[in-house]
């Protein structure tokens, strides 16, 4: 089965961008009412957390009949480009212009936070798990950074003919192997563990195994899609159950799987199990908005920029109105976004061939 004919997924994509975007306009209710905005949508983080399982999740049902050869990667490798560069580039030049443009050049941290949001490169050792200056511009890409790192190592394993070995070894070596070897206590906490350089720091970050665990789950996929509703549906309601619990009432809400990730692997796993039964009842708007999330997380942010010292001379007081806006208008353009950019790009650099839809980050 197709991701894109997995319609909860989609859904929880939706969610996940949602969340995220709420986290980074809490603000705007937080002015009007104190720590309303944070009482609220406080938890909103962990969506990044949902896209990195998501994202190991699809790229393993994307990929797990593909020979191992060097075509294999090349195709992988493509295909992940086209779908992530063209919109990413884009709207990283609108912000880059309502962030001032070329007085940035001005500033040599603006500009070396303007190089690693090009390059995709970590700067930052010190700052885990960005390892980016995460409030500056473009900050929300550092999720984007592990994932393209994901997708590189996944593209090596394609040479391989026991590709999912050769993953999993590699990220138990640079998860496990190399910390030991270099003398740390291995740890589950996104603090990592600091090698002195961002790169490494950012190889070893343990937020990576929530991508394995997307890939855990995708590879069971297959047994566990057909399970019956008697075992599905409890399953599902402890996973919810289980979530509210500890995100919401035990303080399991910070990124990595030692804290909202288990909860949110469990939550995934029960919903993946359960599709063929929620498909009929998830909303449509949830699943289109799963379809608009990548274009949805690049574009939210710039908007605390681009529309901020607008909206004050139309009057719209902070609050729920101006909450409302931004939310609706980041929405919008997100609509647009995916039409106009994400999909003109995917069908000019595909040469009319259709793309694997895969996860996006946070």
């Amino acid at each position: 089965m197709k991701e894109n004919q997995i319609e909860s997924v989609q859904a929880l994509r939706g969610l996940a961008a949602l969340a995220v975007m709420f986290f980074h306009y809490r603000w705007i209710l937080n002015l009007d009412t104190p720590g309303l905005g944070d009482q609220l949508f406080g938890l909103g983080a962990v969506g990044v957390d949902l896209f990195f399982i998501i994202s190991g999740f699809v790229i393993t049902l994307s990929i797990k009949r593909t020979q191992p050869k060097q075509i294999s990667t090349v195709i992988f490798i493509k295909k992940r480009a086209i779908r992530l560069l063209p919109a990413y580039y884009v709207l990283l030049l609108i912000t880059f212009l309502f962030s001032g443009a070329m007085s940035t050049f001005h500033y040599p941290e603006k500009v070396r936070n303007l190089l690693s949001a090009l390059t995709f490169t970590p700067y930052d050792a010190a700052h885990a798990p960005f390892y980016v200056d995460a409030s500056g511009m473009y900050g929300i890409r550092w999720t984007l950074n592990y994932e393209i790192y994901f997708y590189l190592i996944t593209a090596v394993s394609l040479f391989f003919r026991k590709n999912w070995l050769v993953l999993y070894g590699f990220f138990a070596c640079s998860l496990v192997a190399l910390p030991l070897f270099a003398g740390f206590t291995p740890t589950l906490n996104v603090s990592g563990y600091n090698f002195g350089s961002a790169h490494v720091n950012l190889m070893t970050n343990p937020i990576i195994w929530q991508f394995l665990a997307g890939v855990t789950i995708g590879l069971l996929y297959p047994y566990l899609k057909n399970t019956p509703a008697k075992w599905s549906f409890p399953l599902l309601f402890l996973a919810i159950a289980a979530a509210v619990w500890g995100m919401y009432f035990n303080g399991y809400n910070n990124h990595g799987i030692d804290s909202a990730g288990a909860f949110l692997t469990l939550l995934f796993l029960a919903v993946v199990i359960c599709d063929r039964y929620l498909a009929r009842y998830t909303p449509r708007f949830l699943v289109y908005l799963g379809k608009i999330s990548y274009s949805l997380y690049l574009l939210h942010t710039m908007l605390n920029t681009a529309l901020d010292g607008r909206i004050d001379k139309l009057g719209i007081s902070y609050g729920w109105p101006r909450f409302i806006l931004y939310s609706v208008f980041a929405i919008l353009l997100a609509h647009f976004s995916y039409k106009y950019i994400e999909q003109w790009f995917s069908r000019k650099l595909s040469s009319g061939k259709t793309t694997t839809s895969h996860a996006k980050p946070a």
